[in-house]
């Protein structure tokens, strides 16, 4: 069995989607905020205004979520 470490870069919510551009608010583990804008075509899934994402770091690839992290 293999075992896989995985850690919670950062959590966003989805501000607004502009055309092919979603507008959002990320916090990074340290509580910083910041507004990004992000392509939509990175998301993998249909997003709206209001949800969240996040992004994993796991085994040397950083993956966009959609959705909140499950709890550890």
């Amino acid at each position: 069995m293999k075992n896989v470490l995985t850690t919670l870069l950062m959590l966003g919510v989805i501000d607004q989607i502009d055309g092919a551009v979603i507008v959002a608010e990320v916090s990074d583990s340290g509580g910083k905020t910041s507004q990004v804008s992000i392509p939509l075509s990175l998301f993998p899934c249909k997003p709206k205004e209001g949800e969240f994402f996040h992004f994993v770091y796991s085994s040397d690839v950083t993956e966009l979520r959609c959705g909140e992290p499950e709890p550890s």
